[in-house]
């Protein structure tokens, strides 16, 4: 098989068996999806991070129901994931199920267009995906990372230990264009950091892949 190929079939061939999911909110999806539930089953391991406590018990609970439907042992953490350890951060609470909430304050553009608005806020404790990886036992494991952090997925890649770069297979990052939140870095300045550190975006978004398998963003 040509490695610089990029095709739905090869990412199965090489997926690994772990995932480590920042920005997890409930996990809902994974109970009521098909699609959804057929991948996160493919997963011998996985570690679903949520930094608001509210949201947290709604999906350690659904992760507990997929782990007896589906003999999995997931892990659901709740910590709020940035560049350093032990900052306190205001966590913007919003009024969509916590599906917006972020580090962030939301841009004007954002409110102009949607309906979404802050309710609340809360002081929470960052930890870094490093810390993370550690306590959950990922440190010499390969696996796949996923972000989701509203704004704040530069801060958590920042808070990366370089060797752990060289374990993670694909990056899936929501990233956006357009400044929904204050001063959140957008879509370039992401690219640019996940290029030097050897990750290229795949099709159709992009040309391929690192040629050695470090990963794929």
């Amino acid at each position: 098989m040509n490695f610089n190929v990029y095709s739905l079939e090869f990412q199965r061939y090489i997926r690994p068996k772990n995932l480590l999911f920042a920005g997890a909110n409930d996990m809902q999806e994974m109970l009521n999806k098909e699609v959804k539930t057929s991948y996160f089953k493919s997963f011998s391991k996985a570690v679903f991070i949520e930094a608001d406590p509210d949201i947290f018990k709604k999906l350690k609970a659904n992760v507990n129901t997929f782990n007896k439907k589906f003999q999995k042992s997931f892990i659901a953490k709740n910590a709020l994931i940035s560049n350093e350890d032990d900052e306190e951060y205001t966590f913007h609470v919003m009024s969509n199920g916590g599906q917006s909430s972020s580090i962030y304050e939301l841009d004007t553009f954002h409110l102009n267009r949607f309906s979404t608005r802050e309710v609340s806020q809360k002081k929470l404790t960052s930890k870094t995906l490093s810390t993370i990886i550690k306590e959950s036992g990922l440190n010499n494991e390969k696996f796949d990372l996923e972000l989701d952090l509203q704004g704040a997925e530069l801060n958590a890649l920042k808070g990366l230990d370089l060797k752990y770069f060289n374990q993670i297979i694909s990056i899936f990052v929501e990233v956006s264009f357009d400044s929904y939140y204050k001063n959140a870095p957008l879509f370039p300045k992401i690219d640019e950091f996940l290029t030097e550190r050897g990750f290229f975006i795949c099709p159709p978004h992009g040309p391929g892949f690192h040629g050695d398998l470090n990963g794929l963003f």
